[in-house]
Parts: structure tokens; C-alpha cells; sequence
């Protein structure tokens, strides 16, 4: 744990449907009524032209499943191809816009890839033969462009993927000259520190390394098992993000570490204060 605690630190340092998807959950009955919780879950297993995937499903899933309780509205999206992520998203960033008071959180469990120094999610029809590839994957970048021109407050985006080599069960596959693969200000991340402070990013695996999917034995990744264990524990965000980054350290026997970027002061209390049950517990 100490090792982990001086990783930590330096990590506070530099931070400063349609076909495929249901809707789930109701509107949260809060003290504030105007208060609207979104949250948009995808899983994409079932790859047509790269490695097929083993746990995505079952972690979107039961990460829905959580947030539901929580008396988020969430659509929940499962292998979905080009045109229904962007539509999905696109929906998704519509229902943000525009509202001080709608949170939103975007989760995303699947493959990953990297092209100098950009990084995308794979929808499930991507195909590293097709020369139009890149301009059939989501970049990060135009994921939190859009999230920061939503004008919405506060914003969590989660991705249970890695932009580096494939090598199954891995979650991600690099392509071309990487040099840059480990850039903050390339891959969409710079825009959270630059532009905004309420969008908090908590990545699977810290860049240009694996996400493990886990054995065929595992329901969940261990990223996910992670998440799922502390994302319900009535602490603040810091301690959560502590908590999930032991936890997915300790389940990946010390091969995967999670990397956040966001303002963790920002969001010090956000668990306490917005993500009570709707019954008030």
C-alpha cells in the first residue's frame, strides 16, 4: 500500500436505443426534482474483425444495473456498430445540453486503439482492413468536445479499455506510428484540464498499457469487479477512486493500474451529496 499511496500522489499532482440498447430506471425522486441524472452504458463483446471480447456484456450490464439504483435514467447499449455509437452518443450528449443541473455518466467496456498519440472506441464492425476505419471509430476527443459544449454539470466518462497492443484477453489494439501514444494533449484528455473542471476521467489502465478482460471464469473484469464493489460505498469521490484503483491493482495481480485526469477537488464530495438512493439512504 505504500507504493500505491506515492503512485497516488503523483497522480494528484499532475491531475489538477436503438437496436442494441434499452432504457432502464426512472426519474429520481430527490429533494430537487430539477436535478436529472443520465447515464449512457456501453458494452461491446462480440467483435466482427478483431478479437471478440469475454466479459464487456456483463459489465455494462451490471454497472447499469448500479446506477439505476441510484436514480440515473440510463440507456443501456450493448455491441453496437459505428452508426448506433454515434447515434447512441449523440442522443446521449443532447439530453446533457444546455442543463446546469443534469449529470451525466458515460461508460464504455470494449476495445480500445490508439493512432498517433489519438484515441478511439472500437464499435463492434470496425475493421483494420477498411482504409475508412478511423473515421468509423469515436474519438475520446470528440467525445469530450462535445461533452464540454453540453455546458452540463458534473460529468463522469469511464472506460474499461486500453490504447496499446492487443494481445487477447487485452482490451485495446495500437495501429500505426505511436510515438506519441502516451500524450495528454493528443488523445482528448488535455481538453479536461484546459477547458473544464466537471468532467472527471477515470480510465481501466494507465496509458499505453494492458486492461485485462478477464478468464472466462470471471464475470467482470477486474477493472469493473473494482468499480462494482466500491462505487456503491457512500464515500468521497477521492476515496472511491483510491478504493477501485487498490482493488483493480490487487485483482489483475499487479499487472493494471487505473489513471484518472480530472479536478478531484471538484468532485470531493460528489458521491456524498449526489448519488444518494432515491429512497434518501
Amino acid at each position: 500500500m505504500k507504493k500505491f499511496n506515492f503512485l497516488f500522489g503523483i497522480f494528484m499532482i499532475t491531475c489538477f436505443v436503438f437496436i442494441g440498447c434499452a432504457t432502464t430506471g426512472k426519474k429520481p425522486s430527490t429533494k430537487n426534482n430539477s436535478v436529472e441524472k443520465f447515464a449512457l452504458i456501453i458494452g461491446n463483446t462480440n467483435y466482427q474483425n478483431v478479437a471478440k471480447l469475454q466479459n464487456p456484456k456483463n459489465d455494462a450490464e451490471d454497472v447499469s444495473n448500479i446506477l439505476n439504483q441510484f436514480g440515473f435514467k440510463v440507456e443501456l447499449c450493448l455491441d453496437l456498430n459505428y452508426e448506433q455509437m454515434e447515434t447512441m452518443i449523440n442522443k446521449y450528449i443532447e439530453r446533457l445540453s444546455g442543463k446546469k443541473d443534469t449529470e451525466g455518466f458515460f461508460y464504455f467496456a470494449g476495445q480500445g486503439f490508439n493512432l498517433n498519440g489519438n484515441n478511439y472506441l472500437m464499435p463492434i464492425d470496425f475493421n483494420p482492413n477498411n482504409n475508412q476505419y478511423i473515421s468509423k471509430s469515436y474519438a475520446m476527443g470528440t467525445l469530450f468536445t462535445n461533452l464540454i459544449k453540453a455546458n452540463n454539470a458534473p460529468n463522469v466518462v469511464v472506460v474499461d479499455a486500453c490504447f496499446t497492443e492487443i494481445i487477447s484477453p487485452h482490451r485495446g489494439i495500437i495501429l500505426g506510428n505511436n510515438q506519441d501514444s502516451q500524450s495528454m494533449e493528443n488523445d482528448g484528455l488535455g481538453l479536461i484540464g484546459k477547458f473544464t473542471k466537471d468532467i472527471f476521467y477515470l480510465q481501466s489502465a494507465l496509458p499505453g498499457k494492458i486492461a485485462l478482460d478477464g478468464s472466462a471464469m470471471d464475470r467482470n473484469s477486474p477493472f469493473a469487479k473494482a468499480l462494482l464493489k466500491n462505487i456503491i460505498k457512500p464515500i468521497k469521490f477521492i476515496e472511491l477512486v483510491q478504493d477501485i484503483i487498490n482493488d483493480t491493482l490487487e485483482y489483475s495481480n499487479g499487472q493494471q493500474q487505473p489513471y484518472f485526469k480530472g479536478n478531484i477537488f471538484y468532485f470531493e464530495n460528489y458521491i456524498i451529496n449526489h448519488w444518494k438512493k432515491p429512497n434518501g439512504t
